[in-house]
């Protein structure tokens, strides 16, 4: 398999996973995870990132991929970053300072989930624009 090709895979693997793990945590006398995404996004979420694993192992495999299956995983690679960067700005920025809920402090931060869905999108992202075919 070709080196670009085994990154994306690599890549959509890891998103599979990754929208499965706790997109935010929120601390209040404690830490609690959330995966903070509706099960309609989480759908189409996977359908993308399965979208970015079948590119990638259709066709001549020895090959890096060409012009149509480029555009398609960069196409779904923007839709999943633009939603992973919507995310983690209202996760990071709805408590980015602590509030105070009836005296308890309340924090909200981007979980391991959500930091895992923006760098296996970025790798993807990067190998189709990056990486062409000589």
């Amino acid at each position: 398999m070709h080196f670009s090709r085994l990154l994306i895979l690599v890549a959509a693997i890891a998103g599979i996973v990754a929208v499965h793990l706790p997109w935010s945590q929120v601390s209040l006398l404690g830490e609690i995870q959330a995966v903070a995404i509706n099960a309609i996004v989480k759908v189409i979420l996977l359908v993308l990132f399965v979208v970015i694993l079948i590119t990638a192992i259709s066709g001549k495999r020895l090959l890096p991929l060409i012009s149509p299956g480029r555009w398609m995983v960069a196409l779904a690679g923007f839709i999943i970053l633009w939603y992973a960067g919507y995310e983690f700005y209202s996760v990071s920025f709805s408590f980015s300072s602590p509030a105070n809920l009836n005296g308890l402090a309340m924090k909200s931060s981007a979980g391991a989930g959500l930091y895992l869905t923006i760098v296996s999108t970025v790798v993807a992202i990067a190998t189709v624009l990056i990486i062409r075919r000589k």
